[in-house]
């Protein structure tokens, strides 16, 4: 059959497979109410070992993987259980198993009282999961903990406690912060860090957390957002065991309508020496130059689209943290060498102007144009775009 005809054949039974999805929680729903009548518990486990049993026979026999068919049926279970009446799961708890174990995934937050933490912290506590936060300022913990309505515990007791262990600390403490909790993992615990360099911190993780399920991964946006819909993922799995880890954590944030990005340690660090070394970098140039220069408010209010763009990248840097950027720029493997090749660029395009020379500038300026063109599905939107950010901040 052609591609077109098998791509019927396909609509056709997912047509029939939704049906009876719709059939399945219709009587899930008359389960749950009848239990309700009856004063029974909602939560059947036995009879959710027998129904997943069941599959994985049925599987087997037509020659698909028992495992997958496990994996599919506990996604149904999930929506049918939230038509009957129970809590509702992450997809995250029900690919692992571990949905309806307990009151939710325990979820220990290292440096939970930090920004990014913080963040962290109210997202998964939203979705259910019981939630421990530490820090190393006891009062601003207490503080965050209040806030938050979450616990607080010493990152001992907090690694103790937890299924999934979130590390939200500084670069520069990180190989610190991992020698503490290491006699304290164990097998089979997940571990993750959100740091913004990843090939350091992953190989610390592979060298104290050698039984533990451990997994790099790298929100690139801020605590400002207000979810991680349409955010940036990066995840860099070196392993089978970490590329499965992987999977379910892109299954739980696709679910959530985040773009994720797999690749390795060593490759994330050297496009964030771009994405992040070399933007700040030009964030902190310009934001001393600025602050050398009178008139700043009054050019502000006159300003066009193309400095305004600017001046938020400047303010957006500046106004944060300073020992992250100081991290930043000292911890990611090539940017000083980046940063050299960008001052000689400078320079370069300083002299073309000094020197009046402008049908130099023009080639240049137009052989530049051609070679980032290639690389850019939206080049010739730029400007257009440009305004739209700028609409998106008022």
């Amino acid at each position: 059959m052609s591609i077109e005809t098998n791509r019927r054949e396909i609509d056709r039974i997912d047509g029939q497979i939704v049906r009876l999805l719709a059939d399945r929680i219709k009587f899930a729903r008359e389960i749950g109410r009848e239990k309700k009548k009856l004063g029974k518990r909602i939560t059947d486990n036995t009879r959710e070992k027998q129904v997943l049993e069941h599959i994985k026979n049925l599987a087997a026999g037509e020659n698909l993987s028992p495992e997958d068919a496990e994996t599919i049926y506990r996604l149904i279970i999930a929506a049918t259980k939230g038509s009957e009446g129970h809590p509702v799961v992450t997809p995250e708890e029900i690919i692992s198993g571990k949905a309806g174990k307990g009151n939710g995934t325990k979820v220990a937050i290292i440096g939970g009282s930090g920004k990014m933490g913080q963040w962290v912290a109210a997202r998964l506590r939203e979705e259910g999961k019981r939630v421990v936060i530490t820090g190393r300022d006891r009062r601003k913990l207490l503080a965050a903990g209040k806030q938050l309505g979450v616990k607080t515990a010493t990152n001992i007791a907090a690694v103790k406690q937890a299924d999934v262990v979130v590390i939200s600390v500084t670069i520069g403490s990180f190989a610190g912060v991992a020698a503490e909790i290491a006699p304290y993992v164990r097998p089979g615990q997940v571990i993750v860090d959100i740091t913004s360099v990843k090939t350091m911190p992953v190989d610390i993780m592979h060298m104290y957390f050698k039984k533990a399920e451990v997994l790099g991964t790298h929100p690139l946006f801020g605590p400002g957002a207000k979810n991680v819909a349409n955010m940036n993922f990066v995840l860099t799995p070196t392993n089978k065991r970490e590329s499965a880890l992987a999977q379910k954590v892109t299954a739980y944030l696709e679910a959530r309508s985040a773009r994720v990005t797999l690749m390795t340690p060593q490759e994330h660090d050297g496009m964030m020496k771009v994405i992040l070394g070399l933007a700040h970098y030009i964030a902190l140039v310009s934001a001393d130059t600025l602050a050398g220069l009178k008139n700043i408010r009054q050019m502000a209010a006159i300003s066009g689209i193309t400095y305004k763009v600017l001046l938020t990248l400047i303010e957006s840097v500046i106004s944060e943290d300073p020992e992250l950027y100081a991290t930043l720029q000292m911890a990611l493997p090539g940017l000083p060498e980046l940063e050299d090749e960008f001052r000689k660029k400078a320079k370069f395009w300083a002299e073309l102007a000094k020197n009046q020379d402008k049908a130099q500038f023009i080639r240049r300026m137009n052989a530049v144009h051609k070679k980032l063109e290639k690389n850019s599905v939206d080049f010739g939107k730029a400007y257009a775009n440009m305004y739209k950010l700028v609409e998106g901040l008022k």
